[in-house]
């Protein structure tokens, strides 16, 4: 959809669009600035211009996207994660201590008695059994 709005003046620019915007809702401004907003960006030339600085074949990121990445609360997106880590762990954690103190066990052997790979596996199938 493409809109064309011929306006004499500044001032009169300006009355027309503010009593456009206040016709809209909260809501549907979010909505029209996310539209444009992901429109605009799914321009790759846009999107390296914004957030990716290539300089001597090498890309980099702007100091905008470095400030993005800095503002930005990622952990919504790993709470679920986080969540079933933590019941795993808690569910599993006297297997998992297990297996903690035998690879210690082993590369401590490995690295102070023998380094020896043939060694290392007869005695980790060895713990494994226990």
């Amino acid at each position: 959809m493409e809109i064309t709005i011929n306006i004499e003046n500044d001032s009169k620019f300006n009355e027309v669009l503010s009593k456009e915007l206040d016709a809209f809702t909260k809501e549907e401004l979010h909505k029209i600035c996310q539209t444009a907003l992901l429109k605009y960006m799914s321009d790759p030339e846009r999107f390296d211009y914004l957030f990716v600085n290539k300089t001597y074949g090498y890309a980099r990121p702007t100091p905008l996207l470095e400030e993005a990445a800095r503002k930005i609360d990622f952990q919504p997106l790993y709470k679920d994660i986080q969540e079933k880590i933590i019941k795993y762990i808690g569910e599993n954690y006297q297997d998992i201590v297990k297996d903690i103190i035998k690879d210690m066990f082993i590369r401590g052997f490995e690295n102070s008695i023998v380094y020896s790979a043939d060694f290392a596996y007869k005695i980790k199938d060895r713990l494994h059994e226990l």
